[in-house]
């Protein structure tokens, strides 16, 4: 979602567009709402066949290492360049953090 050329990319698009998706916490029915919300998403998660959970990257921060010789990571990343005609990419590594399901 937050490669999107529609949507307005900086280091927390993915997080706004997760709390616009939620509903109000002063509401009433704040979880019961949310409930329904997740129930309805977790429909076109694909089910995981290789672990008995969903493993879920929610921070992939892109990490530019071009002069590192020892990353073991190290690969081709997404990274904007603002010099026009210049691909998006660099290399270095992504930062992961996942959260089970």
């Amino acid at each position: 979602m937050s490669l999107n050329s529609l949507f307005r990319r900086d280091h927390n698009s993915l997080y706004k567009g997760i709390q616009e998706f939620l509903p109000p916490q002063t509401d009433d029915k704040y979880e019961q709402q949310v409930n329904r919300l997740l129930a309805a998403v977790s429909f076109t998660i694909p089910t995981s066949k290789s672990r008995p959970f969903n493993l879920f990257g929610i921070d992939t921060t892109p990490y530019p290492r071009p002069y590192s010789a020892t990353l073991a990571d190290k690969t081709f990343i997404h990274y904007p360049n603002p010099i026009k005609g210049n691909k998006p990419i660099s290399i270095g590594h992504i930062g992961l953090w996942t959260k089970e399901k």
